[in-house]
C-alpha cells in the first residue's frame, strides 16, 4: 500500500492523500463514513469532500483488494466507523505540539551551490483533539461531540519576509463532528451526524 504523497513525520499532513494498491490509480480510492461514499463528484472519486476529525472515529477498516457489491472500486475502499455516545459520560483528548528545535538540517555542500541557503523548515506543528459522548435519554438517545484543531506550518525555502524574518507557510485546519443515535428498535438504531 503507497501513499499519493511524500510525507516525512507529518510534513504533509495539511493535504489529504489517496492511498494506492495492486497497481490501482489515486482515484480508484473510496472513502466511506459507516458504508456511505463520501467521495467528492469533482472527478473519479478520490478527493474527499472534506477533511476529517480522526477524533471522531473509533474505527477504520481498509479493503486493499476485491470491492465490495455495496461500492465499486478497482482500489482501496476505507470505511470509517464513527464513535457514538453511550449510557455514561465518557471523552478523550489528544494533544501534540512541536518545534524547528526537535528537526535537523540537511542541506550540504551540493545544494549550497545551488542556492539553496535556506532549506525547508518545520516551523511548528500541532494536532489537538477531543470528544465527549453522553446520553440524552439513557438507553434511548447518545450524544457525541467531538472537534479537531491541527496545523504544520513550514519555512519556505529561499523566503524571507521584508523584515528579514524567514516566510512561513502557514496552514490551520479545524473540524467539529456531532452525532445523535437512537435505538428505533432492539435492533436497529436511527443516526444523524454533522
Amino acid at each position: 500500500v503507497t501513499m499519493g504523497r511524500f510525507d516525512v513525520a507529518g510534513s504533509t499532513a495539511m493535504q489529504q492523500g489517496n492511498v494506492m494498491t495492486s497497481g490501482s490509480l489515486s482515484g480508484d480510492m473510496a472513502l466511506l463514513i459507516d458504508g456511505m461514499n463520501i467521495q467528492s463528484s469533482l472527478n473519479t472519486g478520490s478527493t474527499p469532500a472534506v477533511y476529517h476529525n480522526d477524533a471522531a472515529y473509533q474505527e477504520y477498516v481498509f479493503q486493499v483488494s476485491g470491492g465490495t457489491a455495496e461500492t465499486q472500486t478497482a482500489g482501496v475502499l476505507i470505511n470509517m466507523i464513527p464513535k457514538e455516545g453511550s449510557n455514561t459520560v465518557k471523552g478523550d483528548a489528544l494533544a501534540l505540539f512541536t518545534t524547528r528545535r526537535f528537526q535537523s538540517e540537511n542541506v550540504g555542500d551540493f545544494q549550497r551551490t545551488h542556492g539553496v541557503n535556506l532549506p525547508p523548515q518545520l516551523d511548528k506543528t500541532w494536532d489537538y483533539a477531543g470528544t465527549v459522548g453522553f446520553p440524552l435519554k439513557k438507553d434511548r438517545i447518545w450524544w457525541l461531540s467531538s472537534f479537531r484543531n491541527w496545523a504544520y506550518n513550514n519555512f519556505a525555502p529561499n523566503a524571507l519576509n521584508p523584515d528579514g524574518s524567514r516566510a512561513v507557510d502557514d496552514n490551520l485546519i479545524q473540524a467539529y463532528t456531532n452525532r445523535v443515535t437512537m435505538q428505533v428498535t432492539p435492533k436497529n438504531k436511527f443516526t444523524a451526524m454533522y
